[in-house]
């Protein structure tokens, strides 16, 4: 069997039980949860309205990258806030964002 994967029975056992089925990306690096869930303490701020956030990010005259990289953030972060694929970030983030476009959090994202 060169070639295949095999996982301890409890990793396998523990992977049926929570749903996966025993498959998964985060059965092979040994994380049994759901990597798309956010952590239940988690503080999220919603964007109030895209098309303003968009239209503060395309007059700020920085690219996506270079606002991500400015607020310390990973550029997705950024991208899929601008193209509406996430409507919320951490709490932290909309502060970042928010200091590196100049304006006040409260204005972009309900907190």
């Amino acid at each position: 069997m060169a070639g295949r994967m095999t996982y301890p029975p409890a990793t396998r056992a523990g992977a049926i039980a929570n749903g996966t089925g025993g498959t998964g990306p985060w059965l092979r690096t040994g994380r049994l949860s759901d990597p798309t869930r956010v952590m239940s303490g988690a503080r999220r701020a919603r964007l109030r309205d895209r098309e303003v956030f968009v239209r503060l990010v395309d007059g700020s005259r920085v690219s996506e990258r270079e606002l991500a990289r400015q607020a310390s953030l990973g550029h997705a972060t950024v991208n899929h806030l601008v193209t509406g694929r996430r409507s919320s970030c951490s709490v932290a983030a909309a502060h970042a964002i928010s200091r590196v476009l100049g304006a006040p959090a409260a204005r972009l994202f309900l907190l």
